[in-house]
Formats: structure tokens, sequence, C-alpha cells
């Protein structure tokens, strides 16, 4: 049984340390690979897709992000080939996205009708509360297969689709945890559970500032500078799509960017409805960090734990400051705010609470699905995620003034 896993033990494993190893051979030569946007645009082209469909925001957002990790990510050789992947399938993800709408334009009418989205710092419970939520019986959600490749390729069965797609997400998964295999006790991944809307927003090159998979700062400033509203214009356009492939009553979304993000949402998103999930400044800032060492540390070897640290409770009180007053101005129908303690306390009770106040359709089996999942999910089914501020230079005095 795994009783624990700290810093120590999320080491990357040894074929990828050798890689890295080459890659430090090459760049004390002088050659060091670069991600390259316009050779990824160029292969797009090549495998048939139509790159003038992309959006002009997106492409400029694409162009931006690489630079940025360029420049700012420090990357390892394997970081380097990692990222060069993901962003290929995003764009890949955006153009696709792009053909079926240009080829349905109906999916423009498709209404996105009271979303439901779960907010909150990152490790406050918004996993197990989206997952919750997700239990009710006219639930839509983003599975992870979904996110990894939205859409069928054209005269592709939709069956056949579907399995290829679940099959190379579950790979994709399965290399993921390898590699990082401490993820699993700080944010359990399945190929059909739901999934953040990061992963959608990612496909169009367009994420705020927040918790991302490597440090691009300079990215970050050109984000800050744009109206984050795009952002969630391209998100809905996604979900547009989805419910069309897959109509349910409701979606149940989740990420914990939307915190800093509520007044944006809401531009959109006007009849969404925000749970709020809450926990100690202390709990959150300390897992926060540990959570950013081990994504951070899966592509580069250059960020010390202190400056990881400084930077998660910074951008998380960045964050935390944004939502709070945005959340003043709704309704008391629009949100529901829930403390960690009560949610590990009371699974049922509270999302049954939460689709009554809000205002939904009761699911007579919502308790008995969440009884079933509450038993084959206990919270260390994957052991346990063990961190301390002192690890990233950080004091409770310290959390607690950033948060005040």
């Amino acid at each position: 049984m795994n009783d624990g896993t700290s810093l120590q033990q999320a080491r990357l494993p040894v074929p990828i340390r050798a890689l890295n190893a080459v890659g430090r051979g090459l760049a004390s030569v002088g050659y060091k690979p670069r991600l390259d946007a316009s050779a990824m645009l160029r292969a797009a082209e090549k495998a048939g897709l139509d790159t003038d469909l992309l959006p002009d925001l997106a492409r400029q957002g694409m162009f931006n992000r690489v630079a940025s990790l360029n420049q700012d990510a420090h990357f390892s050789l394997f970081g380097t080939i990692g990222f060069d992947q993901q962003l290929r399938r995003c764009l890949f993800n955006a153009l696709g996205i792009e053909r079926i709408i240009q080829t349905h334009p109906e999916i423009r009418d498709q209404k996105v009708r009271n979303p439901i989205f779960v907010v909150g710092m990152p490790r406050t419970g918004t996993t197990l509360m989206q997952r919750l939520l997700s239990l009710h019986n006219g639930a839509r959600f983003v599975r992870f297969w979904e996110s990894y490749e939205p859409v069928p390729r054209p005269s592709e069965d939709e069956a056949a689709s579907k399995a290829r797609r679940m099959r190379e997400a579950e790979t994709a998964l399965s290399r993921l945890h390898w590699v990082a295999p401490s993820l699993r006790a700080v944010h359990p991944m399945t190929v059909d559970a739901p999934e953040e809307c990061f992963f959608l927003m990612r496909n169009y090159f367009l994420v705020p500032r927040w918790f991302d998979f490597a440090n691009m700062e300079s990215y970050w400033k050109w984000m800050d500078a744009l109206d984050a509203a795009a952002a969630y214009e391209l998100l809905k356009r996604q979900l547009q799509v989805l419910q069309w492939l897959e109509p349910r009553e409701h979606w149940v979304l989740k990420c914990p960017l939307h915190l800093g993000y509520i007044d944006e949402l809401m531009r959109v998103f006007p009849d969404a409805r925000i749970v709020h999930m809450q926990r100690e400044p202390t709990e959150v800032a300390a897992s926060l960090a540990s959570l950013m060492s081990i994504l951070w540390n899966l592509t580069s070897d250059h960020f010390a734990p202190e400056e990881i640290g400084r930077w998660s409770l910074e951008t998380a009180a960045h964050l935390h400051a944004k939502g709070l007053p945005a959340m003043e101005r709704l309704g008391p129908s629009q949100l529901v705010r829930v403390g960690f303690t009560q949610l590990v306390q009371d699974h049922a009770g509270t999302a049954e609470r939460i689709y009554e106040v809000l205002g939904y359709r009761r699911d007579p089996r919502l308790t008995d699905n969440i009884a079933a999942w509450s038993r084959n999910n206990t919270r260390e089914k994957h052991g346990r995620h063990v961190y301390t501020l002192s690890q990233f230079g950080l004091t409770e005095d310290e959390v607690m003034r950033a948060f005040a």
C-alpha cells in the first residue's frame, strides 16, 4: 500500500532522465530545440486541415503561447517534445471543431442553458464536487477523452470514432501516470470521468492566467491585457458542439481559473450557476505549491521549490481577490458556497442541497448514485498527497496575509 507521495518520490523515470541528459549535452554545444508555431500550422495543412478556419485571436494566442514557452519555461528536452505534441493536438482539435461548425452551421444556434460552474482555488474539492454533481441523470460533462479529441474526424463512423478517441486518450493518460505517478494522488483522472474546462480552453490557445503545466509569464501578461470573455466565447463554442453531439439538460463544468474571471464568465453564460468551494488558505497554498512543483518539474529542472511556492501563492491570492467581489454581485439563486469539510463529510447531502437551492430538477437516483460512486472512490484510493508549506519556503503568516 502506498502510504504517501512526497516531492522526493516524484522523480522522472530513468528513460526520461536519460533523454534530458542528452538534451543538456546538446545545449552545451549550442543546439537547443525550440517550439515552432509556423511548423505546426504547416503540419496541420499537410494533414488536410484548413488552417484559415482558425480564429485570428486563437492564432495570436498560439504564437504568443509558443514564444512564451520558448522564453519562460526553461524546458528540458522532454518538456520541449511533450509540449510540441500537445500544441499540435490543440491546433488539430480547434480546426476540427471549426470544420464541424462550418459543415453544420446550426450548431451556432445551440443554447448553453443553466450551466453549473464549480469554482474555487485548486485543492478545495472542486474535482470531487464536479464529479458528484455529474452523477445527476440530466448532467452533461466533458469527459477526458472528449477534451483530448472533441470531435470525430471527417467520414469517421461515430461508434468507431468514440472507440478510437477513448483508446488514444487512455494511452495518453497511461503515459502521464508513468511519467508522474504522484499525480494519481493529487488529481485522479480516468478516461471517462469529468474533466476541467482548461483542456477545452487550451484548444484555442486562450487560457487566462492560472496554474498551467509550465511557466508562461510573457503569455500571461499578453492574456492579462485581453478581455477574458473572448476565451469564454471559444469555450462556449466547444460546448455547443459537444452538446449538439450529445445533448443533456445542463452542463456541470469546473476549473480553478474560473474563480478569477467570474464577471467575464457571466457575460458569456448569463444564466450560469456558481458553486464556490472554500478551504483554509494554508491548506490550499501548500497543496497547490506541491501540485505546481510536480507539473513544472515534468518539463523543466530550472525552478526551485521556493520560486514555485512564491509564484503559486501570488497567483492564488490574485485569483481569490478578483473572484470574491465578483461573486458578491451574484444573486442567491446563482451562487452556493460549500466548505471543503462539509463536502467530505456529506457527499450526497451537499450535492442534493446544491441542486435544490439552484433550482434544478430533482433526480431521485442521485443519492444512490453518489453512494455507489463514493464506495469505489475513497479519498486515499491512489495514496496520500503529502506536502508542507516549509517545503516551498512559505509560512502560515504570509499565506494568511496574502489572502486577507
